[in-house]
């Protein structure tokens, strides 16, 4: 859940740096009506608010698009 407002566009947290993980995605739900996706950025795997995020609101990304935790 966010603390505070998130708008579009604004970069969440990083998921990775050079295949090095953090512990960020693990607090991640999954929907069919997301609110964030993970996109790969340079060398490093970023989570990224593709919708207005209100304070206090759940964070949601589509399983099926994630790009983290592939071996």
């Amino acid at each position: 859940f966010t603390s505070s407002d998130i708008n579009i566009g604004e970069c969440i947290a990083t998921a990775s740096i050079n295949n090095q993980r953090f512990t960020t995605a693990r607090y991640i739900n999954h929907s069919d009506n997301p609110n964030a996706k993970f996109i790969d950025y340079k060398d490093s795997t970023i989570l990224i608010a593709t919708k207005f995020i209100p304070k206090e609101y759940e964070i949601l990304v589509n399983y099926k698009e994630r790009k983290i935790c592939q071996e």
